[in-house]
């Protein structure tokens, strides 16, 4: 047995890195077994479970890149869940999908398509790139994803002119770059209205209210935010979402929330120069205090010692 204070807390911070992993690895399995059962049996919720599903590897990944966990974690979790996994990437590999007029369509950076016009109606088009650091979270605020990367626009002809004017504004000045961004903004603006007006329509599965408060939580995690305006964005009541949150993803809203916001806070002060100050209010606490309390909570050590804690130890990143 350890006789010595440094030694007792390596042995207590190697159990929450077990822990921790744990939780993660038992997540993965649950939410990739849904979506493998959702496939099996043609479930109506599929593409839902299979977002979770994605989305919750997607997240696994991140935390991997980030230093918060170990890919052995992820790996293991998927390794469990070959099937479902060769699955998904079956149904979202490979695909053809047929655009009309009014379509758009949406591709990731890096992202290997391949798209033609009809030789008897061959047709014209407008794209639009950008990114940023916001570029993900607005995405995700769209009817876009992975499995379904085509939306029928409700009103092609405004949708038409937006693209163009962001066009328009094209030019060497600083004010045509403000433009080109604000035209932009209501771009992704119209697409999210539309995104929100056809949730109601929608199978009312528990993953798809998941999926819904997800990205509210990832899109809003910098301001002050509560479970009771994640309720009332996804359109439930706050003990429903407490209970399909607690199914489908395995902790509480409050605690995902906390979670995300803990994960941003370590990415910037890996990756910025920022004060913890400045860092705190970037991640929705807006008292410095609390903020170093709560991360301590999380990750065992407070923000103004977690890189030199890092360097020494890079397992701390799994706390």
């Amino acid at each position: 047995m350890p006789n010595i204070k440094s030694q007792k807390d390596r042995v207590a911070q190697s159990k929450k890195e077990a822990a921790h992993n744990k939780a993660i690895k038992s997540n993965l399995k649950t939410v990739v077994k849904k979506a493998d059962a959702a496939i099996d049996s043609n479930a109506e919720n599929k593409d839902a479970a299979i977002k979770v599903a994605v989305s919750a590897l997607d997240a696994a990944k991140n935390e991997v890149a980030n230093g918060n966990m170990t890919g052995t974690v992820l790996n293991d979790a998927k390794g469990q869940a070959t099937q479902a996994v060769a699955s998904m990437e079956e149904l979202l590999g490979g695909k053809t999908f047929e655009v009309v007029p009014g379509d758009l369509f949406f591709a990731r950076p890096s992202q290997l398509i391949r798209y033609s016009a009809d030789e008897q109606q061959p047709w014209e088009y407008s794209w639009v790139g950008f990114n940023g650091a916001c570029a993900n979270k607005l995405v995700q605020q769209t009817p876009f994803s992975d499995v379904q990367p085509v939306h029928h626009c409700k009103d092609p002809q405004s949708t038409r002119e937006t693209i163009y004017n962001i066009y328009l504004a094209r030019g060497p000045e600083p004010q045509c770059e403000a433009l080109m961004t604000g035209y932009l903004y209501l771009f992704m603006a119209q697409l999210m209205k539309e995104a929100r007006e056809a949730m109601p329509n929608a199978p009312s599965s528990s993953s798809q209210y998941v999926l819904a408060a997800i990205k509210y939580i990832q899109f809003n995690y910098s301001h002050d935010i509560s479970v009771d305006d994640i309720a009332k964005a996804v359109g439930v009541s706050r003990s429903h979402l407490y209970r399909v949150f607690m199914s489908n993803v395995g902790q509480s809203p409050i605690d995902y929330l906390t979670g995300y916001r803990i994960s941003e806070a370590c990415s910037l002060l890996k990756n910025t120069g920022l004060s913890i100050a400045e860092i705190a209010v970037s991640v929705g606490f807006f008292d410095q205090f609390y903020f170093s309390r709560v991360f301590k909570k999380v990750k065992g050590v407070p923000p103004s010692k977690y890189l030199a804690a890092l360097e020494k130890d890079p397992q701390l990143g799994l706390v």
